[in-house]
């Protein structure tokens, strides 16, 4: 029988987070997805509490296992804006 020092923690910073998946962009990516969700959409990771000056971002580790899990299987959320194929952050979309 496990014992208490083989649970695994209910959060997880954001620098945990991208040493656990190793793509510190797919965090990113999964985070942006999931403060830009519409009501009723699901969220890629859960923000158990919002960073801020002196605080850093912790997240619900299951919903980080979930969304990595799916990574797996070939699902990704949509990459953030300024990394999408065609635009610049200085000149905007490629016309």
């Amino acid at each position: 029988m496990g014992g208490i020092h083989e649970l695994k923690p209910l959060t997880i910073s954001k620098s945990e987070a991208y040493r656990y998946v190793g793509i510190p962009s797919l965090v990113q990516d999964w985070l942006y997805a999931s403060r830009h969700a519409r009501p009723g959409e699901e969220r890629w990771v859960i923000i158990a509490r919002q960073g801020g000056r002196g605080c850093e971002t912790r997240l619900d580790r299951e919903s980080v296992d979930r969304a990595y899990a799916l990574y797996k299987q070939g699902i990704k959320p949509p990459p953030i804006p300024s990394r999408s194929k065609g635009t610049n952050n200085k000149q905007g979309p490629e016309i």
